[in-house]
């Protein structure tokens, strides 16, 4: 699948366009300090998005990448709880997601996504059932179905992507 519109280094922000933000700038702006990677894609990704931002374009954002975010966030977490503990036989079900840690970094996640993502981002629909359904669901082991059904969604609605992950630039939706 190929992405009709991705922004890329050279694109150019403008107020009369309309974005889609993926995970990975969501994680690297508003994810831990701690916990980040920074790449000079992600870097200048996060820009562009900052920028269109900041020039009142609108920003969407569909429930599976807060879905991810969320996901992202606490597997981040729980990488950090074994780095800190120094014990690489932790389970993450059993040794992160019932405990108390999981609780108070699910509380300041999800505030984070309520307080600061959509406060600066608009839902929109993912409306997976007008998706082509054959391409999404390809069988290209390059692709993820997540990054499969982002870039079908800009393209219905003709949004520009804002990604700083490698296989938008493989897929090829049509």
């Amino acid at each position: 699948m190929i992405c009709n519109r991705i922004v890329d280094e050279t694109h150019l922000v403008n107020k009369k366009n309309e974005y889609l933000v993926d995970t990975n700038i969501l994680l690297y702006l508003y994810g831990d300090q701690r916990l980040k990677t920074e790449t000079e894609k992600i870097k200048v990704m996060s820009r562009k998005f900052n920028i269109a931002l900041d020039s009142g374009c609108n920003v969407y954002v569909p429930a599976m990448v807060i879905g991810e975010f969320i996901n992202r966030y606490h597997k981040l977490e729980f990488n950090h709880l074994i780095k800190k503990s120094g014990n690489k036989n932790l389970i993450y079900k059993k040794d992160y997601r019932n405990k108390k840690i999981f609780i108070d970094n699910n509380k300041f996640i999800v505030n984070t996504v309520k307080n600061t993502i959509l406060d600066r981002c608009k839902l929109i629909n993912d409306g997976f059932e007008k998706a082509n359904i054959d391409t999404i669901f390809s069988e290209n082991e390059n692709q993820e179905f997540n990054d499969n059904l982002l870039i079908d969604i800009a393209n219905r609605n003709n949004l520009y992507l804002i990604s700083a992950d490698i296989d938008t630039k493989k897929i090829n939706i049509k």
